[in-house]
C-alpha cells in the first residue's frame, strides 16, 4: 500500500498507511549515507574553518569561526555515536 497523503489543506499534512519494506530500506541506506557523509564533510569543514582560522587575523573571525568550530564538531560526534536502525522484521 505504502503511504498517502490525507488532508493537506492549510499546510497541515496528514500520511496514513504503513511503509512498505522496500520504502524502510531505502530510508536506512540513505540513513547511513547521510551519516558517512556528515562525518566526512564536518570534519573536512572543521580543518578548513580552523585553517582559514589560523591564516585570517581578524580576532572577530576567530571568535566565531571557534563558535563554528564547535558546533561543527558537535554534528560529527552526534553522527558518530547516532544508533544504527533496529531491524524492522
Amino acid at each position: 500500500m505504502g503511504f498517502r497523503i490525507v488532508g493537506a489543506e492549510r499546510g497541515n499534512i496528514h500520511i496514513d498507511g504503513n511503509p512498505e519494506p522496500h520504502d524502510i530500506s531505502v530510508s536506512r541506506t540513505a540513513a547511513r549515507y547521510n551519516k558517512i557523509l556528515n562525518i566526512v564533510f564536518g570534519a573536512f569543514f572543521i580543518l578548513l574553518t580552523a585553517l582559514f582560522t589560523y591564516l585570517v587575523g581578524w580576532y572577530f573571525y576567530k571568535f566565531f569561526a571557534a563558535i563554528e568550530t564547535v558546533l561543527t564538531a558537535l554534528v560529527v560526534w552526534y553522527a558518530w555515536e547516532w544508533p544504527k536502525a533496529e531491524s524492522a522484521v
